[in-house]
């Protein structure tokens, strides 16, 4: 009877310090997931704060690109009449 006590004290001793070191992973686990967190916050700022920035370039490079469309499609159109009465003139 005594001997199953004491293999009775021992498993529950495992089960003690099995605990013990799954409280200390969890302590460690939520200090890392709390860093994690703090970065990820901080990341998602960084990005809106670019998106705030790029925003006027991009609409910038928008008009630009019509702008430019409207006068390469200008300067064709007299190129090309300007050609046409080369043409029909000889």
């Amino acid at each position: 009877m005594e001997k199953r006590l004491d293999r009775l004290e021992e498993k529950l001793d495992n089960v003690s310090d099995q605990l013990a070191n799954i409280d200390k992973t969890l302590v460690a686990n939520t200090v890392i997931l709390e860093e994690h967190q703090r970065r990820s916050l901080a990341n998602e700022k960084a990005v809106e704060l670019l998106e705030a920035q790029i925003l006027p370039i991009s609409k910038h490079v928008h008009v630009v690109n019509i702008i430019s469309k409207g006068a390469l499609a200008i300067f064709c159109s007299s190129l090309g009449l300007y050609f046409l009465q080369k043409i029909f003139k000889l």
